[in-house]
């Protein structure tokens, strides 16, 4: 205790203490003070655990009473510590609380006469306390002096010292401590003297300010809230008598409680959140006193800037709703106030049909009573609520044609039940409130009530036609289906329309009006059945199974209309779909009986079948006849009949009513005469518009009117007119297939039973493999091997195998019309090329896997193969074998070269599998030796197997020798070694037998047998061709016989070795001279040295004179070939990389006088146009290895620099301030010409280049430096600027004008592709249109690869109309693709280390990044607009820790110039910026100019440093300041720099 006294005296004076310790000291020494009195001198029978123990020890009575008189000393001396209730630190005053708590508590008596004013004041003058912290323990010290020393009140001015601050802290929201304020308010109101406050008064200025101070921002705080509004108010009206005498005036009491806060502020703000216009329409011609007018003044200005959200609304009407339930119970008579009130509102806004938003809160009312009240079985709400409202309004709702008025009424059916409602709106009020017990009087006669008043009033009302609310009666109508008199009210209701129907046209008909409201009725008859269903009470309902909605006059009006003539009504249609059912799968309730959905459907069918009748195709016309014949329909052919018109109105029904087709799973042929009809419809259809230019005038006008129907319908035939060949019919007939697969297969052996029918032989499948095979074949075949290939692709290869693998049988000995899989696998690869594929890009992977994936079929299946192809090679593949056979492993340009299919495909198929090590070394060893016992037929060599041998060892030598990587020894295979080399011995003895290759004669079997040796002696190909070397090893035997082979060539006597001058003699010479360098290089003598430079020198002089022939006479090549032309720049375009670079590298090599990217510019920027060349020209200076040397001129300057780590740093900074060299064709184009030049090789380049590179930076910066943005006026002087187009660009492309259309789908790919290749493909011939479609596609990607650079040119627009159709242009066509683009980069870049992180929120297109350093941190907020990049990206600070509000600003600017300024990734700006962060931290000084130490443009570090001040500075920034300064100062010290 001394110790607390010393420490007390010490904080005395508290302002002379500036060390937070000692603060720390005084908050704990007055809360352990606080804790010692309840400790010491709180009385033994209060402490826990003390309370059975009578007696107290004697050594703690003692204590209690010395602690007693030195807390009354201390408190004495230091005036109760209510000094440091002035202290500026919460926890000295929330400390101070709870002292004074402890007083109160344990020391009642230490307060008297003398202090208890000076306390009270102090106590319930707390409110003015702002600091949530303290107000626990406020609070505390608040009730428990008001409990205890109520007579503290009267000592004080009440309405200045505590209700004044007390109604401060209520509209202040208690200072943000509503968890802790809210539920004390009750007991503050128990505590409070009744005579120190008034009455009414009191209360309502309670209420309003509570009323005023609520938060709704946080869930918690709003619970907290309404449910201490609840519990005040009660208490109120339950403690009225407190504050009143005598009963009248506690009813007064209550009255104006009810009246003035539930009804004025609760009920008001329930009606009119965020209504300015609610607001009017309830207060307008309504007088109101002076606290009323001020209620509502503030009432209304709160509600007038505040947007609450639905959780509000919600939880405000619960507390209502429970408020209401209180007041019932107190006294249900105090209802009645509401209920006046609540009919006021539901007439007046009833009458004012202009305002529905009250009528549809008060409907959301009777939802919070049914969900709060009246499901916990309470029936007040419609007693004393609803009831009465509804029977004051129900005239004004009846004569009303509002949806909103009606749903009202619907709504209260449905909470409340229909008798029940009836019966109180119509019955128990007719001039007074009924009372609870009124539900006991007659139930026959309340049943003939509400049948009368069903029948009388709702119904004709309900079913008026032609009226804005039709949609809302009939749910009405719907709701008023009682369980118990279901039956009879529907049959009354359908009488009742059948009634008032008459057709003027055809008899039995349904009138269209009539048809149309029983369309509505039925559709909203099903989602009732289906609510019904729905509901989890386990009852049965009627009118949960659709035959409770049957009808014998609907089934007869049905069946009257599917069997009607043209004219149709829209009407009828949607009746009919309506009774049926079935627009989608969980909508299938029909509501007729099964007989009338048969003959309503044969109707249709008969429809379909007559319309197929009359079709231009004959295959369509005996579609027809089978359809008939399996459905066992008769159908009979009227052609005086508007046949189109009747399948339109067949095909509109089947299209609403489709899945109710499962219900007649026993009628099997209709449903599959139905869909079949409906398939040959839909190809006819498509099939015509894919041959529209095919058709002429006459057929084309015949079908222009059929064609309208192929919107109902779906696919049905594969292929029958073979008239055009495009990818657009595969793909229809690929879409078919697997529909009829969808709709017609069960399971997997339907839709193998299915491809087989599909793949059997016909009379143009197959070709290639069929006994009389022909290289003439019709274009048929190739669209049917791409329709297999789209299948493949689509269900994938296992699955079309399956369909087709049926026994095998060899095609090329037998007809047979079955097909195996490992037959069509050989078709298909015969086939090689068709409409947007090939064997080797999509069947031959595709097969591979497969056979990776089986481990027993594969094997059969790939013999199989091999046996078709083997089989086909040999009859047919030695007519057309020309090409000569590499000395290395075939690659795929040659085997392209291969023209016999069947060699072409079993070359490529061979490659590939020893590729994959699908077959390996056992495989090959067999091979070879089939094929060697093939090689001779008796004693006669086999001329064909001779011609394929040389390709097939080519490939089959492979796997046995592997290819070893250069330098490795090539090791022998045993067994296999020892057959081949001794295979190889007796084929080199044959050629050794043959004459010297100078002695040619035609007609013999040298060149095969020489091309065979060649063959089998290949060459390792790894590592490029200067580093070939010999793939095999050979045996002594064999190098001595090849050896002599090559010394035969040379010993021809008089050196006749180069008199043959035929090519194909010099291309075997010059092979075989490779092959014994290769193998046997260590034999050559000198001369056979000499022989073999001799003839290599003749052979590269031809070459060199060629050369120069070509050169000399290109310039008439181009004037006279332009027949060649197409070939030439086809094979361009399908060059590979490496083609292309050796074609440029051999032009410079044979030195002409243009270099070669010197001689595509001038191609391509020829004043007479040669489109093919051109676009060949684009396409080689576009792409690489040649688009890095086409645009910046190849020398050291230019050379790419990285920064990729920090001792690089200074080389990439002096890079990047290094100005880009072009190429002198493009410079002059883009900085003299701009309106004659588009970009695209610049913004090619500049897209290839790594996002790092310092060329890209400086191409960049060349760009912005002397590129003019009149290129951009350029381009939207083609793309159409039309005003009246804005609003259009939000809908599709196919709804614009051509151009724009174009322009924008192009704009749309090119910044998605990132390419413009699509659109220079299809320039030619030059029109509007695909001027507008490549202006698009240069648009879109100079916005994919220069954003800063069009953002700068936006922003200088002045005219407003452009401007606005460039950026709803942009927003529409661009912006969401690099908007996507952008986040997901951001995404996928590595920012994360331990002090920065990214997240992205695609939804919101937000970036948030977060950089933390030791205590500091800061959260970056970016934002990318819808209009992207043309709008800048907005930055902002969320949150910052440590970091001032000058550097806080200053890196808030950095980020926003570095996002802005970036002609590239933001995820690239984001990480130069966090690199600035780092160097900053590094202690690297920024720039005094910019603030930042990376330079926001040229990403630089500051390195010009003043001699004087030693300052450095970006070389970038000085510029600038010599510039715009005109001086040469230093910025800082201005000493000459």
């Amino acid at each position: 205790m001394e110790n607390l006294e010393d420490e007390v005296d010490g904080a005395e004076d508290e302002d002379q203490m500036v060390d937070p310790y000692d603060y720390n000291v005084i908050s704990s020494t007055l809360l352990a003070l606080a804790t010692l009195l309840d400790v010491l001198i709180c009385p033994q029978q209060e402490r826990p655990g003390f309370e059975n123990i009578t007696t107290e020890p004697k050594h703690a009575s003692k204590a209690r009473v010395a602690a007693v008189s030195f807390t009354e000393k201390l408190l004495t001396d230091h005036k109760y510590f209510l000094d440091f209730l002035k202290s500026q630190r919460p926890t000295i005053r929330s400390a101070t609380y709870s002292v004074l708590k402890s007083l109160i508590k344990n020391m009642p008596h230490a307060i008297n006469q003398g202090n208890l004013k000076t306390l009270a004041g102090a106590i319930l003058g707390a409110f003015n306390e702002k600091d949530p912290i303290c107000h626990p323990s406020m609070w505390d010290v608040i009730l428990l002096f008001s409990r205890r020393f109520p007579d503290g009140w009267n000592s004080l001015n009440i309405q200045k010292s505590i209700l004044n601050p007390f109604w401060n802290f209520l509209r202040n929201g208690c200072f943000g401590s509503q968890q802790v304020s809210y539920p004390a308010l009750v007991l503050f109101l128990d505590y409070m003297p009744p005579k120190a406050i008034g009455g009414d008064k009191f209360f309502l200025e309670f209420f309003k300010n509570l009323w005023v101070g609520r938060r709704t921002s946080l869930s918690a705080d709003r619970l907290a809230f309404f449910q201490a509004f609840k519990e005040c108010f009660l208490w109120s009206l339950k403690n009225a008598s407190r504050y009143n005498d005598g009963g009248e005036s506690i009813s007064h009491f209550q009255v104006t409680l009810v009246d003035n806060v539930l009804v004025k502020i609760l009920w008001q703000d329930f009606l009119t959140t965020g209504s300015s216009k609610s607001y009017g329409i309830i207060n307008s011609g309504k007088a109101a006193d002076s606290s009323e007018e001020n209620v509502s003044h503030n009432k209304k200005v709160d509600m007038l800037n505040t947007k609450y959200p639905m959780p509000y609304l919600q939880e405000l009407g619960k507390c209502f709703v429970e408020i209401l339930l209180g007041i019932y119970i107190l006294d249900s008579n105090l209802l009645s106030v509401f209920t006046v009130k609540l009919e006021d509102n539901c007439k007046i806004n009833l009458q004012q049909a202009g305002n529905m938003e009250i009528v549809e809160r008060i409907t959301f009312f009777m939802a919070l009573l049914e969900q709060h009240a009246v499901m916990k079985g309470a029936t007040w709400p419609l007693v004393y609520i609803v009831g009465p409202m509804l029977a004051k309004s129900f005239s004004i709702i009846r004569s009303s044609d509002s949806p909103d008025t009606v749903r009202l009424l619907s709504v209260a059916v449905s909470i409340f039940g229909p008798q029940k409602m009836v019966q109180e709106v119509f019955i128990q009020n007719r001039g007074h409130y009924s009372s609870q017990n009124s539900y006991d009087g007659d139930k026959v006669l309340e049943a003939e009530d509400f049948m009368q008043i069903f029948k009388n009033i709702f119904v004709p009302w309900c079913l008026q036609a032609n009226s804005c609310s039709m949609n809302a009666r009939l749910d009405l109508l719907l709701a008023l289906l009682d369980d118990e008199y279901f039956s009879e009210q529907w049959d009354f209701i359908v009488n009742y329309v059948i009634s008032q129907s008459y057709s003027g046209y055809q008899l039995g008909l349904l009138d269209s009006k009539q048809a149309e409201m029983l369309a509505m009725l039925l559709e909203k008859a099903r989602d009732e059945s289906m609510k019904r269903k729905g509901r989890d009470d386990s009852t049965y309902r009627p009118g949960t199974n659709a035959e409770d909605w049957h009808h014998a006059f609907l089934e007869s009006s049905a069946i009257a209309v599917s069997r009607s003539l043209p004219p149709f009504r829209t009407s009828h249609v949607q009746f009919m779909c309506s009774l049926l059912g079935g627009l989608t799968e969980g909508r299938s309730v029909s509501f007729l009986s099964r007989n009338a959905l048969i003959l309503i459907y044969e109707e249709i069918f008969r429809k379909l079948v007559s319309f197929i009748q009359v079709s231009s195709f004959f295959w369509v016309r005996n579609a027809a006849s089978m359809l008939s014949n399996d459905a066992k329909i008769y159908v009979e052919f009227d052609s005086s009949l508007n046949i189109v018109e009747m399948a339109q109105f067949a095909l509109e029904i089947l299209d609403g009513t489709f899945f109710c087709l499962k219900t007649l799973d026993g009628e099997s042929g209709l449903v599959s005469g139905l869909l079949s009809a409906i398939f040959v419809i839909e190809w006819e259809c498509n099939l015509s518009k894919a041959l529209d230019d095919s058709l002429d005038d006459e057929s084309m006008s015949k079908t222009k009117a059929r064609l309208t129907l192929g919107e109902y319908s779906m696919k049905s035939a594969i292929f029958v007119q073979d008239k055009l060949v495009n990818d657009q019919i595969t793909s229809l007939c690929c879409t078919w297939v697997l529909e009829v697969f969808e709709c017609v297969c069960v399971d997997e052996n339907d839709e193998q039973n299915l491809l087989h029918e599909l793949l059997s032989k016909g009379e143009m499948w197959p070709v290639f493999v069929v006994p009389n095979f022909s290289l003439t074949k019709g274009s048929g075949h190739q669209k049917f091997v791409a329709l297999i290939d789209k299948l493949i692709l689509k269900i994938g290869i296992d699955r079309v195998i399956a369909g087709c693998a049926m026994p095998n049988s060899s095609m090329l000995e037998g007809s047979h019309e079955v097909a195996s899989s490992a037959w069509l696998a050989a078709e298909i690869l015969c086939t090689w090329r068709w409409p947007g594929n090939s064997a080797v890009s999509s069947f031959l992977p595709l097969l591979n896997a497969y056979a990776k994936r089986l481990n027993s079929p594969q094997e059969s299946l790939l013999d199989d193969i091999w046996n078709i192809l083997l089989d086909g090679s040999l009859v047919y593949g030695g007519n057309s074998t020309k090409n000569s056979v590499s000395m290395w492993p075939v690659p795929a340009d040659e085997v392209e070269g291969i023209e016999e299919p069947f060699l072409r495909a079993l070359v490529s198929f061979l490659s590939t599998l020893f590729k994959e090590n699908i077959w390996g070394i056992e495989e090959a060893s067999y091979l070879i030796e089939l094929l060697v016992n093939k090689l001779f037929l008796g004693e006669a060599v086999n001329t064909n197997c001779l011609k394929i041998l040389p390709w097939l060892i080519s490939v089959l030598l492979e796997p046995l020798y592997g290819y070893g990587e250069p330098g490795s020894c090539v090791q022998p295979c045993s067994l296999e070694e020892k057959f081949v080399q001794n295979t190889m011995i007796d084929w080199l003895e044959k050629a050794l037998r043959l004459p010297p290759l100078v002695t040619w004669k035609a007609g013999e079997d040298m060149e095969d047998w020489l091309q065979l040796v060649i063959a089998c002696y290949p060459f390792s190909a790894i590592g490029g061709p200067q580093a070939l070397k010999p793939a095999r090893s050979i045996s002594p035997d064999e190098r001595k016989l090849l050896y002599e082979l090559f010394q035969k060539q040379r010993h021809v006597a008089g050196g006749s070795a180069m008199v043959n001058q035929l090519p194909v003699v010099q291309m075997l010479l010059s092979k075989l001279m490779v092959v014994s360098v290769g193998y046997c290089w260590n034999e050559f003598s000198e001369e056979d040295w000499d022989f073999l430079l001799s003839n290599l020198r003749c052979w590269i002089q031809s070459a060199a004179v060629m050369m120069e022939d070509v050169a000399e006479n290109v310039n008439g090549l181009v004037d006279i070939s332009f027949d060649n032309l197409d070939e030439t720049s086809s094979g361009v375009i399908n060059s590979s990389s490496q083609a292309r670079d050796r074609a440029v590298k051999s032009v410079e090599f044979w030195g002409l006088s243009k270099g070669s990217i010197s001689s595509l510019y001038a191609i391509l920027f020829t004043s007479k146009p040669i489109p093919l060349l051109q676009y060949a020209a684009y396409f080689v200076l576009s792409n690489e290895p040649v688009l890095s040397l086409a645009v910046v001129e190849d020398n050291a300057c230019n050379s790419d620099i990285y920064a990729a780590s920090d001792q690089e740093s200074s080389r990439f900074d002096m890079s990047i301030e290094e100005k880009v060299h072009l190429r002198e064709e493009i410079s002059c184009m883009v900085e003299r010409e701009p309106y004659e030049v588009l970009e695209m090789d610049l913004l090619a380049h500049q897209r290839s280049l790594p996002s790092s590179s310092s060329e890209r930076e400086r191409l960049i910066q060349y760009i912005q430096d002397s590129a003019t943005p009149a290129i951009l006026d350029c381009l939207f002087q083609h793309i159409p600027v039309e005003i009246s187009m804005i609003q259009s660009l939000k809908k599709k492309d196919a709804e614009l004008s051509g151009g724009l259309s174009k322009a924008a789908s192009a704009a749309t790919r090119a910044t998605t592709t990132g390419s413009l290749l699509f659109s220079v493909e299809s320039l030619w011939p030059v029109e509007l249109e695909k001027i507008s479609s490549l202006a698009g596609a240069i648009y879109g990607l100079m916005l994919h690869v220069l954003p800063a650079y069009v953002r700068g040119w936006f922003s200088d627009l002045r005219d407003r109309n452009t401007s606005a159709f460039i950026e709803s242009f942009t927003r529409t066509c661009c912006s969401p693709p690099l908007i996507a683009n952008e986040l997901s980069q951001i995404k996928k870049a590595n920012f994360r280390d331990e002090n920065f992180s990214v997240s992205v929120s695609k939804s919101a297109n937000e970036v948030v990044a977060t950089y933390t350093k030791d205590e500091t941190g800061m959260d970056l907020v970016i934002r990318l607009p819808a209009s992207y990049p043309l709008k800048p990206v907005d930055v902002d600070c969320t949150r910052s820790l440590g970091i001032s509000e000058v550097k806080q600003r200053k890196w808030l600017m950095s980020m926003m110039l570095f996002v802005r300024n970036q002609n590239g990734a933001l995820a690239e700006a984001i990480g130069i910026w966090k690199r600035n962060f780092d160097k900053e931290f590094e202690g690297v000084e920024e720039c005094p100019i910019c603030y930042s130490v990376i330079h926001t443009t040229n990403h630089s570090l500051p390195r010009l440093a003043c001699k004087t001040c030693k300052h450095k500075f970006h070389s970038a920034c000085l510029y600038k300041w010599f510039s715009t300064s005109h001086k040469s100062s230093c910025p800082l010290c201005q000493s000459p720099f």
